[in-house]
């Protein structure tokens, strides 16, 4: 027994198994043959006993046992046949990341694709992930001045492998002093970033610091201050300000009074007639003021009683007599400089001319420029694309009640929808990939609203559609929207015909199903339906497309969505769309990626649409391509504004520039397509934080290299060296994803022209009119 007892030894150690305690013990029997007294057992029965405890041994150590291992390359090169089935779950620790494999999975990364085992992935858990973006840093060694805070990251961040804070980072640190200018935070030698107020406002010096500890978030280039601003002292401090204030006033008022009686004869004599008790009384001693039971009653001259009196006859319950001239059919009560009546009193009530004043001030509130609202007409406003349509989470600065408090009657959904499981549609981001209840009707209009954890473009684009017509006199109409995209959907699956794509035709059969029941409902309302607009926000899908190929798909399909609006008696609206913006890595799209940024100026070259704006100049919220509530508003509230431009009769869809010149180094581009009021600007290069972008402002030549770049009215003047074959402009090709705290796509461009306006959703931020991407070939 010595030696098998041995073997089993070995066989242990050299796996490094440990027995557990529920395991049960191995048993053999030895198999003799004969009868007693001459039984006797031959060596290989022995062994084969001793072998099937050995099996048994195994077994019972291998179930349930796992493995752990530095990395995922040493689990492979452990090999297919050590790493047995029986083993229960192993643990391989990829880029920082704890990952859980077991034996019978082989739908995420197996170790082995090919055959059983597998080990796939059943979990993982980034520790530097929850360390960085979920939870609460408190930063250590704070160094420094209140103006130029220094800091490291903690030590269990490091341990976790947090090497640098990320866009979505929120850390604790302690002010001693107290700042002279505008405070920044610089983490681990790292770039300083400025701190502002939770509203985005810089501090003044003396504002920030002081002995406070402050919860900062990233956002944008920069820090906001989310706790810490505003301490129990500075309560106590603004109440004791308040009181003192009111303390003040009062002895003020008190010192008057004093003064007053000390002009006055003492004592003071109060005598009481009709009801009245009179203290103030002239040289004949007639009563001038005194008190009532109800207030004060007062004796008014002559003069005072001649210039109330036109303000008074306001009221007929009011005696007065007032010298007025009579005209035809009124009194004359006031008249300007050249004889003009100003303010009559008719039978009926008081008549005045107003001033210009008077209209400029309440133009806005009584909705004068375009008239009131229809009560006859509605406009049906579809949006159709991809998850920008649906997405754009809320954030502190755009919450949905904030969004929401745009909208009103002026902007509509449909009341009574469903989802295909029959679950109410309850907002304007649609039914997006479940499509509608297409046997649910539905029961009317209401109020538009947002999602509820999404804005969406429709509500945004179409609740202040009405706002920008007002300020341009238009007529104000009623809109009814909704979106119909599905996040990630390919142009050739939103048409009437499945077989074009990869089977399915859910966008077409609810955009087509909406616009028969809002058609549906308007006429039961009694209500003509004019000409809309269609929002189109798409592209992201075909980024590897070649050249022309997006532009021919998206030909056949607005084609055949004029077909469908005519087949139903419906005015044909008007498309306006958005350029693709890239996304955060444009480096493994293809050679003709993102072609589709110059299809997309094609179709509205050749009248297919207008552009509303380019998806580039706007901020991302996930170092991806998706942007946050902030600039799906913006970007929506662009187009908003485009449509009603349009409507008043102006150009706005911005193409590519013209080639002026091209000779001895020197380009000239007009773009001929700018209005008479704007010209090109340059956006503030701290937009990108000089990030991925050179000093030409977004612009590169295909085989040259600029030297300048001058603006000059509609045009731009670039010298270059080389001998280029194309100029590019906001169309990149780089990877931007590991620019910390990243907050655009790759595709970055400066140029803009100078016609600006304040946005009526954030009032802090200004409509932009972005030059869009485009390449432009100049020969050989």
């Amino acid at each position: 027994m010595g030696q098998p007892l041995a073997v089993l030894g070995r066989c242990l150690g050299n796996h490094h198994l440990k027995l557990r305690a529920d395991m049960p013990a191995p048993t053999f029997e030895l198999v003799t043959r004969g009868a007693a007294p001459t039984q006797y057992a031959q060596e290989s029965d022995f062994e084969g006993a001793v072998n099937a405890a050995l099996a048994a041994l195994w077994n019972g150590v291998t179930a349930g046992a796992g493995k752990q291992f530095a990395n995922r390359a040493q689990a492979v090169a452990a090999g297919q046949a050590d790493l047995l089935a029986g083993l229960g779950m192993i643990v391989t620790m990829e880029s920082g990341v704890l990952t859980y494999r077991l034996s019978h999975l082989d739908a995420d990364d197996p170790l082995f694709p090919d055959a059983a085992p597998y080990w796939g992935v059943v979990r993982r858990v980034d520790t530097m992930t929850l360390a960085r973006d979920a939870g609460l840093m408190s930063l250590a060694n704070v160094g420094g001045t209140a103006d130029a805070l220094t800091a490291e990251l903690p030590s269990a961040a490091k341990r976790n492998g947090v090497a640098a804070i990320s866009g979505t980072s929120t850390v604790l640190i302690y002010v001693a002093g107290t700042n002279t200018v505008e405070p920044s935070l610089s983490i681990d030698g790292g770039t300083a970033m400025v701190i502002k107020s939770e509203a985005g406002a810089a501090f003044a010096a003396g504002q920030f610091g002081g002995g406070r500890y402050y919860q900062l978030t990233r956002h944008g280039s920069g820090w906001r201050v989310m706790a810490g601003s505003v301490g129990i002292a500075d309560l106590a401090n603004a109440v004791a300000a308040e009181a003192s204030a009111r303390a003040l006033a009062l002895a003020g008022t008190n010192a008057m009074v004093t003064g007053v009686s000390a002009e006055l004869s003492a004592p003071m004599e109060v005598a009481e007639r009709d009801s009245v008790h009179w203290v103030g009384r002239d040289r004949d001693g007639n009563g001038l003021f005194g008190w009532s039971d109800t207030g004060m009653r007062v004796i008014l001259d002559d003069a005072t009683l001649a210039n109330a009196g036109p303000r008074l006859l306001s009221d007929p319950g009011l005696d007065v007599a007032l010298n007025t001239v009579e005209a035809l059919d009124a009194r004359v009560l006031e008249r300007d400089a050249a004889g003009n009546a100003l303010v009559l009193w008719r039978e009926d009530g008081f008549d005045a001319h107003m001033s210009q004043d008077f209209w400029d001030r309440g133009r806005g509130k009584l909705q004068i420029e375009g008239g009131l609202l229809s009560t006859t007409a509605v406009q049906l406003c579809g949006v159709n694309g991809q998850s920008l349509t649906v997405g754009g989470a809320f954030t502190a600065i755009l919450t949905r009640a904030m969004l929401e408090a745009l909208g009103g009657d002026h902007c509509l959904q449909l009341a009574g929808m469903q989802f295909s499981d029959a679950v109410p549609i309850t907002d304007t981001l649609g039914p997006r990939s479940k499509g509608y209840n297409l046997t649910k009707a539905a029961t009317g209009f209401e109020r538009a609203q947002t999602g509820s954890g999404a804005s969406g473009m429709a509500f945004p684009a179409f609740a202040l559609l009405n706002a920008h017509r007002r300020d341009l006199g238009l007529a104000q109409v009623p809109v009814v929207t909704s979106c119909h995209g599905i996040p990630g959907i390919a142009i050739e699956d939103m048409d009437a015909d499945p077989a074009t794509g990869s089977g399915t035709a859910t966008v077409w059969s609810s955009f087509s199903y909406w616009n028969a029941q809002a058609k549906a409902v308007a006429e039961a309302a009694g209500k003509a339906i004019l000409p809309g607009w269609h929002l189109w926000d798409h592209g992201t899908s075909a980024k590897a497309s070649p050249r022309g190929d997006y532009l021919e798909k998206w030909w056949k399909l607005q084609a055949g969505s004029l077909a469908y609006w005519r087949g139903q008696g419906l005015p044909a609206p008007r498309y306006i769309l958005t350029q693709p913006g890239g996304d955060a890595d444009t480096t493994n799209d293809g050679a003709t990626g993102w072609a589709v940024c110059d299809d997309i100026l094609d179709l509205v070259e050749q009248g297919g649409a207008i552009l509303g704006t380019c998806q580039h100049w706007y901020e991302i919220a996930d170092n991806n391509v998706h942007p946050d509530a902030e600039a799906t508003a913006l970007a929506s509230e662009t187009c908003a504004w485009a449509m009603a431009e349009v409507e008043a009769g102006h150009r706005w869809s911005i193409l590519r520039p013209h080639l002026l010149l091209h000779e001895g180094g020197v380009l000239v581009l007009q773009f001929a397509s700018l209005r008479e009021d704007e010209a090109l600007a340059l956006e503030d290069a701290a937009k990108y934080g000089g990030q991925a972008i050179d000093a030409f402002a977004g612009f590169e030549l295909v085989g040259g290299a600029i030297t300048a770049l001058t603006l000059r009215g509609n045009t731009a003047r670039i010298t270059y060296t080389g001998a280029p074959t194309a100029l590019r402009y906001a169309m990149q090709i780089q990877n931007v994803t590991g620019i910390a705290g990243n907050r655009y796509t790759a595709h970055r461009g400066l140029l803009r022209t100078t016609l600006q306006k304040p946005s009526k959703i954030l009032p802090a931020r200004k409509l932009q009119r972005a030059i869009p991407s485009f390449t432009l070939n100049l020969g050989a």
